[in-house]
């Protein structure tokens, strides 16, 4: 039930208007479409940044869409969304990248099936093994958004904290 909080945390790499339904800038600056129907091309902002600091690149989403295709997350429902909806993702430089979906689709629906919740993921802070799973559990993952936990006891309290410096504090959306 907790999952909600921890996802919110996480910046999508757009956004929809509430009004206008149309993509917004979140993690990404800029996007463009391919002529396949199937590519959809992502800048990410030059500040966006880890918890600690640590720049988000083009390899942080490479490393995500493998985590979420690895069966050590001990996950079936990622496993299969990830590995039937994305073909695969085309490091363009240190902050850009592409998309592929399987399928073709709209530009609205790249946005939504490959972009909405696809989030980051640091490799330095995950190991993908048969141990994934007790050995993260409680650990406190790094994050895009403007909250981090700051204290972790176990069964009794979370609780989260306002970053001082958070990257994103002064973007239009934001």
């Amino acid at each position: 039930s907790f999952r909600t909080f921890l996802l919110a945390n996480q910046m999508a790499l757009t956004y929809f208007h509430p009004n206008t339904k149309k993509p917004i800038p979140g993690m990404a600056t800029h996007w463009a479409y391919g002529s396949d129907d199937k590519t959809i091309y992502y800048k990410l902002h030059p500040k966006a940044a880890w918890s600690d600091g640590t720049p988000v690149t083009a390899m942080d989403y490479a490393f995500a869409l493998e985590m979420m295709r690895s069966k050590d997350i001990v996950a079936p429902w990622y496993n299969e969304h990830y590995t039937k909806k994305f073909d695969k993702i085309l490091i363009i430089d240190d902050k850009t990248f592409a998309l592929r979906s399987r399928d073709r689709q709209s530009p609205f629906d790249l946005h939504y099936v490959l972009a909405e919740g696809f989030h980051p993921r640091a490799r330095r802070f995950h190991q993908l093994n048969e141990n994934w799973v007790r050995d993260t559990n409680w650990k406190i993952e790094p994050n895009t958004g403007p909250y981090q936990i700051e204290r972790l006891d176990k069964g009794k309290e979370i609780v989260f904290a306002r970053k001082k410096d958070w990257w994103g504090a002064n973007l239009k959306y934001f």
